[in-house]
């Protein structure tokens, strides 16, 4: 009798990690989308967004990547508790599927959840930057011969810091044979 509890349990807790496994995956799919489509919104070139809409986009940008990140830890939590549980449960009806895996039952490498963690991260520090850096723009060669320069200005705590890149024109290589 308490070997179909059992049983009955561990069917229950593989339907749960199953449902957290796609958890997962339709979370990464909803927040990819969600990024792509602020991204476009923003920095598309003929975008006609005031400088504090792009920060009040760039700022939900960083609150969406929070929050997946989040459901993100929270469904790997979960299927982490899942997981003990079943390994337990193994052991009393002589399964072996959890507890042979490597690292059972705390599974300390899993290069899956990190690989993941690590592009929310990478997102995150994108949108972090993009504040940073808020202002961007290309200079035109002018008629006196100086070429493009492009120009970034870093928002710093004691102002607005301008950094100016010089530009070469690819047209204006030349080579020159000995």
């Amino acid at each position: 009798m308490n070997n179909n509890r059992d049983k009955e349990e561990y069917s229950e807790l593989m339907e749960y990690m199953r449902f957290y496994g796609n958890v997962r995956f339709a979370t990464l799919t909803v927040f990819a989308a969600l990024t792509g489509g602020i991204l476009t919104f923003i920095f598309k070139g003929d975008s006609n967004l005031t400088p504090l809409l792009q920060f009040v986009f760039k700022i939900i940008g960083i609150f969406v990547t929070c929050t997946f990140w989040v459901a993100e830890v929270s469904a790997v939590i979960l299927w982490l508790h899942f997981t003990v549980r079943a390994v337990a449960l193994e052991k009393r009806l002589s399964y072996q599927i959890f507890s042979t895996m490597r690292g059972a039952p705390r599974f300390w490498f899993m290069p899956t959840t990190y690989s993941v963690s690590f592009l929310y991260f990478s997102v995150l520090v994108f949108w972090l930057l993009s504040i940073i850096f808020s202002e961007h723009f290309i200079e035109p060669p002018d008629t006196e011969g100086r070429r493009s320069h492009y120009h970034v200005n870093v928002n710093i705590p004691g102002g607005v810091y301008e950094c100016v890149i010089n530009l070469k024109s690819r047209t204006e290589i030349k080579n020159f044979s000995v």
